[in-house]
């Protein structure tokens, strides 16, 4: 954070495969508001055994197959079928822009879209020789090395997968309500559909401030964090909402047709799932943290809404309402928040005629707002025409159309710097 602790801060990771060190975070996201981290990354890995505390070195390979370089746990993306992306090695360069990355930002609305076309795979098998070689010079004791090896051969007895997949994920911010839609289109490319779509959620650790030491000044951004059981999973109203009084807090909600199912980690060992860095290096131990995995089937695009609370706050003064259904292999939401805004959203898995009130497009996503009297949405799909538009006496005018950027520089406003394309 830079001080202005009001500003909330969302960052969208989505670029090429580059030289050097590569992590499979491809449309990952990150988000702060109200001067807290809500979801964060999971840090960097250890690069050797003595990159940990003593105590941890005897389960190294365990924390390699959940924080290593290409490991899928880690990041907010997500899984199909269970694989996870593979970062891929660029040492030549590039002489283009990204294609199919546009960006557009207005008083009214962000948006940005990542599409990622790569290798999906499950995790490497484990070595059971390096298992027990770990455990047993570091001193774990005959019970725990058994364990360790009874859970690595469980582990590397599920069925091993690799095929190339695409995700495109588009994230919209809606400035005036302070909340994020983002959609989800994840497709294998092997010619055979996806049976399940997992999204990776990870919150801050509870435990920084347990670590004073070990933390310095890193607990002070991500404290106090959220243990297990402040992050309440709800699978019949498809929501996630954490309720950690001394805190801000945050909602996310799933509006997918089914049924979802939600897995939650915090400490959990052999498999590691739910750690974060005790302090911002790789040189470091582990504190438990919440990750959450949340499973759907793949019918129709995923749409989530996060909604951060300021504290003090509760989820229904942020959120009047929330409504879905999934008629005609269409998803449509209505939200209706605190301050007053409408917002109607409607996506669908390829070009169709949408509406949204008055407003009609041949798009995969159409959004109406209104907010102050001002009604305002985006036209938007993965690879044809995006636009803002206005509605003025019920008729639709673009304002402006968002196109794939050549590239862009900061400029130093009143507001703070902004990207002028």
């Amino acid at each position: 954070m830079d001080g202005q602790t009001k500003v909330p801060r969302f960052f969208f990771k989505s670029s090429r495969a580059g030289a050097g060190h590569n992590h499979s975070d491809n449309n990952s996201i990150e988000l702060c508001a109200y001067g807290r981290h809500l979801l964060v990354d999971r840090e960097a890995p250890p690069y050797n055994v003595d990159h940990l505390p003593v105590d941890e070195r005897k389960d190294f390979p365990w924390v390699l197959e959940y924080k290593g370089e290409e490991a899928r746990w880690t990041a907010n993306n997500l899984l199909i079928d269970g694989c996870g992306q593979l970062p891929g090695v660029n040492n030549k360069g590039y002489n283009s822009t990204i294609p199919n990355q546009s960006w557009y930002t207005s008083e009214a609305f962000d948006f940005v879209q990542g599409t990622w076309t790569r290798t999906f795979k499950t995790g490497e098998p484990m070595d059971l020789e390096e298992v027990r070689s770990y455990a047993t010079k570091y001193g774990a004791t005959i019970m725990e090395a058994s364990a360790q090896l009874a859970a690595a051969t469980q582990l590397n007895a599920q069925p091993q997968q690799s095929f190339e997949a695409t995700h495109t994920r588009q994230v919209i911010y809606l400035r005036q309500a302070n909340a994020w839609i983002v959609t989800d289109w994840a497709s294998r490319n092997d010619g055979q559909k996806a049976k399940a779509i997992t999204q990776l959620w990870h919150f801050p650790s509870p435990r920084l401030e347990q670590n004073a030491k070990k933390t310095a000044g890193y607990s002070k951004i991500l404290s106090p964090g959220f243990e297990k059981e402040q992050v309440v999973c709800d699978e019949l109203e498809q929501r996630i909402l954490t309720n950690n009084p001394a805190n801000v807090n945050l909602a996310i909600l799933s509006a997918v047709p089914g049924k979802i199912q939600y897995i939650r980690s915090f400490g959990d060992k052999y498999p590691y799932r739910g750690w974060a860095n005790a302090s911002a290096s790789m040189i470091s131990g582990y504190v438990p943290a919440v990750d959450l995995q949340v499973v759907y089937t793949p019918e129709q695009p995923i749409v989530t809404v996060l909604v951060p609370i300021p504290q003090g706050e509760k989820y229904e003064q942020r959120v009047k309402s929330f409504s879905k259904d999934f008629k005609n292999g269409q998803t449509r939401i209505k939200l209706k928040f605190g301050d007053g805004t409408d917002v109607e959203y409607v996506v669908a898995n390829s070009l169709t005629e949408l509406t949204t009130g008055k407003a009609k497009a041949n798009a995969e996503g159409l959004l109406l707002m209104t907010s102050q009297g001002a009604v305002q949405g985006l036209s938007m799909s993965r690879f044809d025409k995006n636009f803002a538009f206005q509605l003025l006496n019920n008729k639709m005018s673009i304002t402006q159309d968002i196109k794939v950027p050549g590239g862009f520089t900061w400029q130093d406003t009143l507001q703070g710097l902004v990207p002028k394309y």
